[in-house]
């Protein structure tokens, strides 16, 4: 059949290194940006012009939009025929094909055959991939016996983790190739330097070294994060903005009284920090047992507590107004403000509909860059809660940590104000303020 030419987009050498080493099974680990996507379209389109059959395998369905899109644009110059329903694209005049498969279904693959197939983003797959990997998908190489290349940025150390594991057993019949971020020389060194300075020390290794960390192993928001160059809090500047409190209100833990955290923080403007930035300074802090009824008089209460920092901190803007949850008894607080006349906002869906640990990923850059700091009365502040006497923001900030399957015996309520807090004040929810 006859071979057409397609111009695809000539590779960075750290890719090209990569893509002509004569391993039949490659684990490729980059960082962020560092090109994984195009490597492996560019090598997808290149084997399909060829004539061979190619799989592509993603952990979720939603993911085989992006890199659809991307390959039929790459292969705009020559006849293919894409069924996206069906997730084929045929080269009618080379006889090549490429078929995309999500995870989600696992027997994904069982029954075909390719000469190559590539594994994108495979650090994201479930524990059970091993599996997955030996039953259907590995026998579709054996045909042709055919090559494998398995992508992703890491995502912590685990035994059950497929890419974690074939990256780092010394037994593994795979050869891994390993690049930061900084080996794609398109990306601008002073723009990766900003991230370093604005970006949580475990996050930068992880998404931008490619190293394989253990999320769990440290606390993913030292103190030091929130405190001034000599470890203790900073004096609080003149505030030119205003006052507002996050409620989390979740019954998690289906107690008769669950905890109602509450987090009361100075907003200041870009326009007034030396740096330009947005800034979030902890003001107090709240935690209580409340039950249903009682919660709705607890809005009262936390109204007259923004007014008396509004007063006490002399911040301009005044009363911000009270974040909370639009769920679970929030639902409830929301509805009452309407009546009692309390300025109550609802926090957008998007940010409470994610997990924690993504919560707290989305925090990490203001916090690691210096932007929410805790005033010395909330560091110092103790109070008792179920029997405990203690700094309870402290304290759940210092066992925070990532992908601990432990979570659900800890309680968590005053961190989910402050990373809520965080993302509100200096990012997705600032044009509230």
């Amino acid at each position: 059949m006859a071979n057409p030419r397609v111009n695809l987009p000539s590779l960075h050498p750290a890719q090209r290194r990569i893509a002509d080493h004569p391993a039949r099974f490659k684990a490729v680990c980059l960082g962020r940006r560092a090109g994984k996507s195009a490597l492996i379209t560019n090598l997808v389109c290149r084997g399909a012009v060829n004539g061979k059959s190619i799989g592509v395998f993603v952990p979720q369905y939603r993911m085989i939009s992006e890199i659809w899109q991307t390959i039929v644009l790459l292969l705009n110059e020559i006849k293919i025929e894409a069924n996206k329903t069906e997730g084929i694209i045929r080269l009618p005049d080379t006889g090549g094909r490429i078929k995309f498969f999500s995870l989600e279904n696992e027997t994904a693959g069982r029954g075909e055959k390719f000469h190559e197939i590539y594994l994108d983003e495979i650090a994201f797959a479930k524990d059970n991939f091993e599996f997955q990997w030996s039953t259907a998908i590995r026998p579709t190489l054996t045909d042709y016996a055919g090559t494998a290349m398995a992508c992703s940025t890491p995502n912590g150390i685990s035994d059950e983790n497929f890419f974690n594991r074939i990256c780092n057993d010394a037994d593994t019949y795979w050869t891994v190739f390993k690049a930061p971020s900084s080996s794609n020389p398109y990306l601008p060194k002073d723009e990766l330097e900003l991230i370093k300075k604005r970006t949580n020390s475990l996050i930068w290794l992880q998404e931008y070294l490619a190293d394989f960390i253990s999320m769990g192993s440290q606390t993913f928001f030292p103190i030091s994060s929130f405190m001034g160059a000599d470890g203790l809090p900073e004096p609080l500047p003149q505030i030119w903005g205003g006052v507002f409190a996050v409620v989390d209100t979740a019954l998690k833990s289906g107690l008769e009284h669950d905890g109602t955290a509450v987090l009361y923080c100075a907003f200041q403007s870009p326009d007034y920090s030396p740096d330009r930035l947005p800034k979030i300074f902890v003001l107090d802090w709240d935690l209580r047992s409340i039950d249903g009824s009682l919660l709705i008089d607890f809005l009262p209460h936390i109204n007259q507590r923004i007014e008396d920092l509004v007063r006490e901190y002399t911040c301009r803007a005044g009363n911000l107004g009270i974040y909370i949850e639009d769920k679970g008894s929030g639902t409830v607080l929301l509805g009452q403000s309407e009546r009692s006349g309390i300025p109550t906002i609802a926090i957008p869906s998007n940010l409470t509909a994610l997990g924690k640990d993504e919560r707290a990923i989305a925090a990490s850059p203001y916090i690691a860059s210096g932007q929410v700091r805790i005033s010395q009365y909330a560091f110092e502040k103790m109070l008792e809660f179920k029997g405990s006497y203690k700094n309870h923001l402290i304290s759940q900030i210092n066992n925070f940590r990532l992908a601990d399957k432990q979570s659900y015996k800890r309680s968590d309520d005053c961190l989910d104000t402050l990373t809520y807090a965080a993302i509100l004040g200096c990012g997705s929810g600032r044009d509230n303020f």
